[in-house]
């Protein structure tokens, strides 16, 4: 991550990614933290404070954010939550520059955030990962070129590239 760089911050929730942000960049840099729930953005903007940061509350798929302002994208311990893999995947395509870059990142593996979950229940219980393949699939679909896919015991990371056309 560039210090000046613009990162839309994806499922936001409580802003446990966004301190990571914030603390790798300067001045000229800027962080969108997005997440759907008025109560989980409260508790964000309580921990951070910050004039680089704006706060946007709204589905992922429907964001009011401009077209080609964010050169980096994070869903940090979201991405099963989103409702629509692919409009979600054609509304961050849309905010990222071209060349920008998605990273999807989980500090479990996708097989236990799945489990987790599962056990949770109630609405929670179908927030569940698409296989790495679908994934994949609907990422190329969108407009992404893989850059790289991790999938082991202690977590699931990919990152995509946003193709220029």
């Amino acid at each position: 991550m560039r210090p000046g760089e613009t990162v839309l911050d994806v499922g936001c929730g409580t802003g446990l990614a966004t301190g990571a942000l914030l603390s790798r960049l300067s001045s000229r840099g800027r962080i969108l933290a997005v997440d759907l729930s008025s109560r989980m953005l409260h508790h964000a903007t309580s921990k951070h404070p910050d004039s680089r940061c704006i706060f946007v509350q709204g589905a992922v798929q429907h964001l009011p954010i401009p077209s080609g302002c964010a050169d980096r994208a994070l869903a940090f311990s979201a991405w099963p939550h989103f409702e629509n893999t692919i409009s979600t995947l054609y509304e961050i395509r849309r905010i990222l520059k071209p060349g920008g870059q998605l990273h999807i990142w989980h500090h479990d593996s996708r097989a236990r955030v799945d489990d987790i979950h599962l056990h949770i229940g109630g609405i929670i219980a179908e927030h569940l990962f698409p296989h790495p393949e679908m994934l994949l699939h609907a990422c190329q679909q969108a407009g992404f070129d893989e850059l790289e896919l991790v999938d082991n015991a202690t977590c699931f990371r990919l990152s995509l590239l946003r193709k220029e056309a």
